[in-house]
């Protein structure tokens, strides 16, 4: 039996030695004649695979991992907020406005809480927090990704915020709130595509401190 089938613009052909090519398609006969052409296409790309392996170690793929923050990373986390908040775009913040990054463990896990880093290669490439305010409602902060890994192909900030997301479904959040400032539009989209819906301060059920006096609350019911 003789078989063919297409792969993409090129046309492959299995057949035996001793294959009689009488009926065959009148094109063939010059290919299958006194040498006849095979081409077994699983071995074909075993042998490809086989000869580039060596060749990828030398190419490591960058690997991003999202992790839980532990202290020794406190002063990078520090230094990537800070750069994010204070890129041009708004108000100058510090520190001192926002203490609880000098306590990120009391302030974020003891009450019930988390905070996710991510980094390549040991550099500190995003943070995302969730803070346990009580009553089943959860406080998003401090959630920014370094510039170039926003968007394809890294896609980072949603891959943290689906770390957080899957977090306030298992420990039966009701209700998440965050605040941004008022000029953040590609951060306002985002939110808005993940469901949150865009509220006054006066209509959250609760009142918490934040960095910017000029800000926009968003809020999502997760039941």
């Amino acid at each position: 039996m003789l078989d063919h089938g297409r792969v993409s613009h090129c046309e492959i052909w299995v057949c035996s030695p001793k294959q009689n090519f009488e009926n065959k398609p009148p094109a063939m006969h010059n290919i299958i004649n006194n040498k006849r052409i095979c081409f077994e296409t699983g071995r074909f790309f075993y042998l490809v695979v086989k000869f580039f392996i060596p060749f990828i170690s030398l190419f490591p793929l960058k690997m991003i991992e999202i992790k839980k923050y532990e202290d020794k990373y406190q002063d990078e986390v520090i230094r990537l907020v800070l750069s994010c908040q204070n890129d041009g775009t708004r108000p100058i913040v510090s520190i001192a406005d926002q203490p609880e990054l000098l306590n990120i463990n009391q302030e974020y896990f003891t009450n019930g809480g988390y905070f996710w880093i991510a980094s390549e290669n040991n550099k500190l490439v995003g943070t995302i927090g969730l803070m346990n305010y009580g009553n089943d409602i959860g406080i998003l902060k401090k959630f920014f990704v370094n510039e170039q890994y926003r968007g394809k192909p890294y896609n980072l900030g949603r891959k943290l915020f689906a770390e957080l997301l899957d977090f306030a479904y298992e420990h039966k959040f009701k209700e998440l709130v965050l605040d941004t400032p008022k000029n953040t539009e590609r951060a306002h989209k985002f939110y808005e595509k993940a469901g949150f819906n865009k509220v006054s301060q006066e209509d959250l059920s609760i009142k918490y401190d934040h960095p910017y006096t000029d800000s926009d609350f968003f809020q999502l019911k997760l039941s």
